[in-house]
């Protein structure tokens, strides 16, 4: 079972591919909705029912550290975490002392605390951890839509229009 935190755009389109696998969907969100193709769980229940969690929640005051601790020991001793949202969710010495002591598996993460990693940094030095650059969205497609967007609201600001895309 494979466990997303969180429902927007990016979650229901990774749903979306995981259903085409063949895989077994839970969705945890703090506003339930009905799901495309996955079972809607408390946050419980999708700690202790996935093997593979992740997570596509915004960085918040109550989404920090979110992976935490009391997290780590609800999931399963095989479990993985996938996190491609932002740093703060999840509690890096935490993450670590899990792994270190078999409460769970492993973890794949594109964001960590630092910019710039320390090569001294558990995280870094650990077989059971796998660390990407948070470069998800630096395709040619994406550059071309920002490039369009921009574009766009130039063009919006010249001919006095409030611009369609805005930055917050």
């Amino acid at each position: 079972m494979i466990g997303l935190i969180g429902y927007g755009q990016i979650a229901q389109n990774l749903e979306k591919i995981l259903h085409g696998f063949g895989a077994h969907v839970l969705v945890y969100s703090r506003t339930k909705r009905e799901t495309l193709y996955g079972q809607f769980v408390s946050y419980d229940t999708l700690l202790a029912q996935s093997d593979i969690i992740s997570l596509h929640i915004p960085a918040t005051p109550e989404t920090s550290g979110i992976l935490n601790h009391e997290a780590f020991s609800k999931m399963k001793t095989n479990a993985i975490l996938i996190n491609t949202a932002r740093a703060a969710l999840v509690d890096e010495e935490a993450l670590v002392e899990a792994i270190n002591t078999g409460k769970i598996a492993g973890a794949g993460l594109d964001t960590t605390s630092y910019e710039t990693i320390k090569t001294a940094s558990p995280l870094l030095n650990h077989d059971q951890i796998v660390i990407t650059p948070h470069i998800g969205a630096n395709t040619v497609e994406s550059e071309y839509l920002t490039a369009e967007k921009v574009v766009a609201s130039v063009l919006d600001f010249f001919n006095n229009q409030k611009p369609i895309y805005r930055l917050n």
